[in-house]
């Protein structure tokens, strides 16, 4: 099978998709990328990349073609000019480069906003390849509450043209199926498709160099990984760890990760004098997530209330579940069913810090510890987030589409 992955995210930047690549090149598949240049998180041009970018045209035998796109930067300005430099310059020099190639079939993998599946349509549309499209969020509904009722209702137009022209949705939640499913007129070919976690086990996690701080706090320890933005509801964060102080508890949230409010959260923290009970211990790289979760008691999620969030499971709920540890949460939705329903952990509603503070309190009051949620934690992970059994589903679905 020789298929097209169109992606705005790609290595080095770190997305799921680059599994995916690697997985599906190792069954022999000729596999293209139409991607932009690495500048996730941080908004800045990727240094390496930066230093040559000539390391950077293959990855495990997958050809990678790049289009020059804007970069992030700091602002709220320049990320919507580089929501929109994506879809048009691979929708036209994208395209270009790539139209003599003949592709058996598309997958769009669909981060936000909607707008980055737009090459993969016009391509699907303009040579009649079938195409596919792993949606990570749901829109229009990621802006709904806002102020912005006309851009709503625009993107909520496109979001339907997109839905109508693929041959297969595969869905990260079951609550993103039945949405999607309600929109358009051939419900059957939109899939539950959850993803997986990239992390590896490690046999040499003690040789792992972990930051001081975190390897040495010797009372409860609660890690979280992954982005520090707005969905994951920071002010929410803020106040749990204000409370944990107030309420004098022996217990520190961790975080690993960047994003868009890693220097506000940074700042928040100095500011309210919160550094014996959270920090931020910047980004490393997926092979120390083992070390990591080996030394943490609980791992930790929050989302703010909002309908796109309530309906979608973050990433790192499969890297938590891949190395078995009990989860505390904030969030409605999908993942508090999840955690609640499956006996995973504890997850109060979205916001809900003083409850979650309790939770905390009598967790470590107990002299006992409840593994319990540990063993189920990693059997959910092998019934519902198995990569190999993913795989080879998402093989069949694209060469039968």
């Amino acid at each position: 099978m020789k298929l097209l992955i169109v992606s705005q995210h790609f290595w080095p930047e770190k997305f799921r998709i680059n599994d995916i690549c690697k997985g599906l090149s190792k069954k022999n598949h000729e596999i293209y990328v139409l991607t932009g240049i690495p500048n996730y998180p941080s908004g800045i041009l990727n240094q390496k990349y930066k230093e040559d970018h000539t390391k950077f045209k293959e990855y495990y035998n997958c050809k990678i073609i790049r289009v020059p796109i804007l970069l992030r930067g700091k602002s709220k300005f320049s990320l919507f000019l580089n929501y929109l430099s994506f879809p048009i310059i691979a929708s036209t020099y994208g395209l270009f480069k790539i139209w003599k190639i003949k592709f058996n079939s598309i997958l769009i993998f669909q981060t936000s906003p909607i707008f980055q599946a737009l090459p993969g349509i016009l391509l699907s549309k303009l040579k009649g390849i079938k195409s596919a499209m792993i949606v990570l969020d749901l829109w229009p509904e990621a802006i709904k509450g806002t102020k912005y009722n006309f851009l709503y209702s625009l993107i909520d137009l496109f979001s339907n043209f997109v839905y109508k022209n693929l041959s297969l949705i595969l869905c990260q939640s079951r609550a993103f199926q039945r949405s999607i499913q309600n929109k358009i007129q051939e419900p059957e070919k939109v899939i539950f498709f959850p993803s997986w976690s990239d992390d590896k086990s490690s046999d040499n996690k003690s040789l792992q160099n972990l930051p001081n701080s975190y390897e040495q706090y010797s009372q409860f320890k609660i890690l979280s990984t992954g982005a520090i933005g707005e969905p994951q509801d920071m002010e929410s964060v803020i106040m749990l760890a204000t409370e944990l102080k107030k309420e004098n508890v022996s217990a520190k949230i961790f975080m690993v990760g960047n994003g868009t409010q890693y220097e506000l959260t940074r700042n928040l923290i100095k500011k309210n004098q919160l550094e014996a009970h959270i920090e931020l211990l910047g980004e490393y790289e997926l092979e120390m997530m083992a070390a990591f979760f080996d030394q943490a008691d609980f791992a930790f999620i929050s989302l703010r209330n909002q309908l796109a969030y309530n309906m979608t499971i973050p990433a790192r709920m499969q890297s938590y579940t891949f190395h078995g540890k009990p989860i505390l949460g904030m969030a409605n939705g999908e993942v508090n069913e999840m955690i609640n329903t499956n006996n995973l952990g504890y997850c109060a509603e979205s916001g809900d810090y003083k409850e979650l503070t309790k939770v905390i309190k009598k967790i470590i009051s107990l002299k006992v510890r409840d593994n319990s949620y540990s063993l189920n934690s990693k059997r959910y992970y092998e019934e519902n987030f198995q990569r190999d059994r993913l795989l080879s589903k998402l093989e069949n679905f694209l060469e039968e589409i």
